[in-house]
């Protein structure tokens, strides 16, 4: 019975041939964006977000006779944000940016590793089984369909035996949702320019909060009332709050 079961996962996958463009909403915290996932057998799989431009917001807030500043960066251009996937060379690809440096960085495929629950519900009439992981510090809940047996999903999210047709962390905080799926002939086609910048996951990781972490010191001191001190700030990292480096050196 086992080895019936495996048949009938494996056959679609070896038998795939259908181009996907796959369209979600996402939100991040308190900023939208668009995501598109696009898959074809004989193209590189890959997804990006665009940001949708806002303004920078504050809020002020008193807590024990001081006052604290919540600030909210948001995007003020309509960038790609991309992740390619080349599993078979265990490796992503990520198009991103410190500040408005267009860059590529590279990490280790992320090979997620879900358990899946026995609940299901219909999402965009395609008939969906849970799963739950743990990434880089934080809990994910997925929602995916065997009707479409893609093991990719949008940003990082992989490894399930079908799409992924929402995905959320357990606070809600940031969240993917299907808005269209669509069969298509002909897929958009990437090109990677040669030229970028290339930089590993962690001297970006490291650039990049170096950069907000200034950004973020600014725009204090451009709200901060006359005659206030700042006595100091913190900048919360999006998605991914722990990385393996950092949890190898708490090891050491």
């Amino acid at each position: 019975m086992k080895r019936a079961i495996y048949l009938v996962l494996i056959i679609p996958f070896l038998g795939f041939s259908q181009s996907y463009k796959i369209e979600y909403k996402v939100k991040l915290n308190h900023s939208e964006r668009n995501g598109v996932l696009t898959l074809n057998e004989n193209e590189t799989p890959f997804y990006y977000e665009v940001s949708n431009k806002g303004e920078t917001k504050r809020k002020k807030s008193e807590q024990d006779g001081s006052y604290q500043y919540t600030i909210t960066l948001k995007s003020k251009n309509n960038n790609k944000r991309y992740q390619i996937y080349y599993k078979q060379k265990d490796t992503l690809l990520n198009i991103d940016y410190i500040n408005n440096e267009k860059v590529l960085c590279y990490e280790n495929f992320p090979n997620m590793k879900w358990e899946i629950q026995n609940d299901t519900k219909t999402i965009s009439n395609y008939i969906c089984a849970k799963a739950e992981t743990t990434f880089r510090g934080r809990k994910y809940i997925a929602w995916f369909t065997t009707e479409i047996p893609i093991r990719f999903g949008p940003w990082k999210f992989n490894d399930l035996p079908g799409l992924i047709l929402q995905v959320y962390e357990e606070t809600q905080s940031f969240t993917w949702n299907v808005t269209k799926i669509e069969f298509i002939k002909n897929s958009e086609k990437l090109e990677i320019d040669e030229s970028l910048k290339r930089i590993s996951l962690k001297d970006f990781v490291k650039e990049d909060e170096k950069n907000k972490k200034e950004r973020g010191s600014q725009l204090l001191l451009k709200y901060l009332e006359r005659g206030a001190k700042l006595s100091g700030h913190k900048h919360n990292r999006g998605r991914e709050i722990k990385f393996e480096w950092e949890e190898e050196k708490k090891k050491q």
